[in-house]
């Protein structure tokens, strides 16, 4: 049995979303030849599992849900989204 690997997958979701919107980088590839959409996998601890494309993280403002702009104009000074 192998060790499950450490490291950021949050980063790792973003770079290969970004290298399939830019065709820059490393792309997860189907079949060798097309790219495919990178999957965010969300797993809460009341036991639900879900996914969605990760590629709205690399959205403009203008693509942005109407939650999203509310929450960005109530930010005041040092912030860190978690």
């Amino acid at each position: 049995m192998t060790e499950p690997r450490i490291g950021d997958v949050y980063g790792e979701v973003l770079r290969d979303a970004l290298a399939v919107a830019t065709g820059i980088g490393p792309r997860p590839l189907v079949g060798g030849r097309l790219p495919r959409p990178v999957i965010e996998i969300i797993e809460r601890d009341d036991g639900l599992i879900n996914g969605a494309p990760a590629a709205h993280y690399l959205d403009p403002p203008a693509d942005w849900q109407p939650y999203d702009h509310r929450a960005v104009d109530r930010v005041r000074g040092a912030t860190l989204d978690v």
